[in-house]
């Protein structure tokens, strides 16, 4: 049986310019996710990364600058979630932080059921169809006793728990809402047989160091 051990990027920067790059609390996240793996002795076989800035930033800390990375295009974000928090972003009149994550979070989970589809972007099915290929190529690619690290974003995370539980669709927008940042997943795999170890564990941070977005 094969593990892939599943860490949901750092903090970004939410409502800023540059979404994609780790905030102060972030980077203190993603080293403290380090130094768990590090007095561990935690050994990945591989390594697969989103391509995002977020993802390449948090995969430095856990692993070091040193260590090959393989970026994955299909570990990408869900591609409506950058347009639907642009929308929301550019008509936020004034709400506070929170009001804006949790209309963000609303139109995310509405999404996730089938609506709100944005123009220019994958659609909920095509999303699902697009994880779900990628974790069927690489459960079967696998080696027995292989540990491969993961580090991608919450809306990969929550679809690959659900589709490992077989869980409804509208279960994905209620995982999102739990999501942690630098929280780790761990999947167990021997070929088409896929079990859920844990999920969205935060156990290794200071209760400071939490964070959902």
């Amino acid at each position: 049986m094969a593990t892939f051990v599943i860490v949901r990027h750092a903090q970004a920067s939410f409502g800023s310019e540059n979404y994609d790059a780790l905030s102060a609390l972030g980077v203190m996240q993603a080293e403290a996710t380090g130094r768990y793996f590090a007095d561990r002795g935690a050994a990945f076989d591989r390594v697969l990364i989103g391509p995002r800035e977020r993802h390449a930033g948090t995969a430095r800390s856990l692993v070091g600058s040193q260590r090959e990375v393989t970026v994955v295009d299909a570990l990408d974000e869900c591609g409506a979630g950058s347009g639907l928090m642009q929308r929301i972003l550019a008509h936020r009149e004034g709400a506070s932080k929170r009001e804006v994550l949790q209309r963000y979070l609303h139109v995310l989970e509405v999404w996730g059921r089938g609506g709100h589809d944005e123009p220019g972007h994958e659609t909920r099915a095509q999303f699902g169809h697009r994880v779900a290929q990628w974790f069927d190529e690489a459960s079967l690619g696998v080696g027995r006793g292989e540990r491969v690290l993961v580090v991608t974003s919450a809306g990969v995370i929550a679809l690959l728990a659900c589709e490992v539980l077989q869980a409804p669709a509208a279960a994905w927008g209620q995982m999102m809402h739990t999501m942690r940042n630098a929280s780790i997943t761990e999947l167990l795999v021997s070929g088409r047989r896929r079990s859920l170890a844990s999920f969205n564990s935060t156990a290794h941070l200071e209760p400071a160091l939490v964070s959902g977005i």
